[in-house]
């Protein structure tokens, strides 16, 4: 499964996700988002992805995608890999 985190730049909740994944060994890639106008062209990208979660969580980063599933906050992710699901 490939695993793939989007983040942005001096963001605590993405250092948070990426600990986690590193801290439990899970393989992924990182793409980071600097620029505002293209991480709103990324939410726009995944809006029908995420629009089962409410719309402050849908426009905030980091986000990860494993295989077709996305995984929309750091305390998910953290979660995911607290309980070896990542």
């Amino acid at each position: 499964m490939t695993i793939t985190l989007y983040t942005m730049p001096n963001c605590p909740h993405c250092v948070r996700a990426k600990t986690a994944l590193d801290t439990h060994g899970v393989t992924y890639s990182a793409v980071s988002i600097p620029d505002k106008s293209k991480r709103h062209a990324f939410y726009d990208g995944i809006a029908d992805d995420m629009s089962v979660y409410p719309e402050n969580v849908r426009r905030t980063m980091p986000k990860l995608r494993a295989g077709d599933t996305w995984v929309p906050s750091a305390d998910d992710i953290v979660a995911m890999c607290l309980n070896g699901m990542l």
